[in-house]
């Protein structure tokens, strides 16, 4: 603890820190992995790394609704343009 507290590393979500440093998603961080991991994630966000994650999602989400635009459209033209509704299924208990 003393480590991360000298690092500005908040270690009270440890399932956080644990993800946010498993590079690999091997679910096992090893030396180089903890290592870059902690020097990566110390200290504070800045404004711009905060722009940066504000700008980046901003692009995610315009390129995820592109992608459901072109799969709708594709859809349609798949079934004819008769789309099946979730309301035609009746409710499971």
């Amino acid at each position: 603890k003393a480590y991360f507290d000298s690092l500005g590393l908040d270690a009270s979500d440890v399932w956080t820190l644990f993800k946010l440093m498993d590079a690999d998603s091997g679910h096992e961080i090893d030396l180089e992995e903890f290592t870059s991991g902690c020097l990566r994630l110390r200290g504070g966000a800045t404004s711009l790394d905060l722009a940066k994650l504000a700008h980046d999602q901003e692009q995610l989400c315009k390129h995820l609704r592109r992608f459901i635009g072109r799969t709708d459209r594709a859809l349609v033209q798949l079934t004819g343009g008769r789309m099946c509704s979730l309301d035609t299924f009746p409710e499971r208990a």
